[in-house]
């Protein structure tokens, strides 16, 4: 990472866009795959009488748990999006060479 100046700012500018774009388009992605994962599967797993233990339950269990951490997950890159931005319009104030730049480059990010 840069020290000062016109180095600084092109530093934070590259953890904005970090936070502002690439972890929310990666949240969006993993919200994708948790909406798309399915709550249980026991009702087409069930089997009949003699065939051997259901793997139902089991396979439901899995299923929860893959959820809640993909959900989390989601959350988790959000809020470390959100850090990163407040990081980055926080400390670009120790340095007028770094805010200069840095407010380049958010324009860049931003559109």
């Amino acid at each position: 990472m840069g020290k000062s100046g016109e180095d600084l700012g092109i530093e934070l500018g590259r953890v904005y866009k970090a936070g502002y774009t690439l972890l929310p388009e990666v949240a969006n992605e993993v919200r994708t795959a948790w909406v798309n994962t399915p709550v249980s599967v026991s009702s087409s797993t069930a089997r009949g009488s003699g065939l051997g233990s259901d793997p139902g339950p089991a396979l439901d269990s899995m299923l929860d748990e893959l959820n809640q951490a993909t959900k989390e997950t989601e959350e988790v890159l959000r809020d470390v999006g959100a850090a990163l931005v407040w990081c980055c319009l926080n400390y670009d104030r120790m340095d007028q060479a770094a805010q200069t730049e840095f407010d380049r480059q958010r324009k860049v990010v931003e559109g």
